[in-house]
């Protein structure tokens, strides 16, 4: 007999968290990106390669653009993503 892990939480890197919580306040990844001053292609990265991790010399502005936003990104999430205390 084989069991199913329960309530098992899908563990989120920091770039695909943050970038789904901007999104769920209709922030584009290309809105992201200029709001922090790189690239599209930088922010796209965040979610894909690394190991979903961003740059520290982002973390202040995201931060300005969560609070502006409202998007419920806070520093841990951008160090832990879906892992950081709530």
């Amino acid at each position: 007999m084989t069991t199913k892990p329960r309530n098992r939480k899908k563990i989120t890197q920091p770039g695909a968290y943050v970038l789904a919580a901007f999104a769920a306040v209709d922030i584009s990844q290309r809105s992201v990106a200029r709001a922090v001053g790189a690239l599209p292609s930088t922010v796209c990265r965040w979610r894909e390669r690394n190991g979903g991790l961003i740059p520290a010399r982002y973390h202040q502005a995201l931060l300005q653009l969560a609070r502006e936003s409202g998007a419920a990104v806070t520093a841990e999430h951008l160090v832990y993503g879906s892992e950081a205390q709530r």
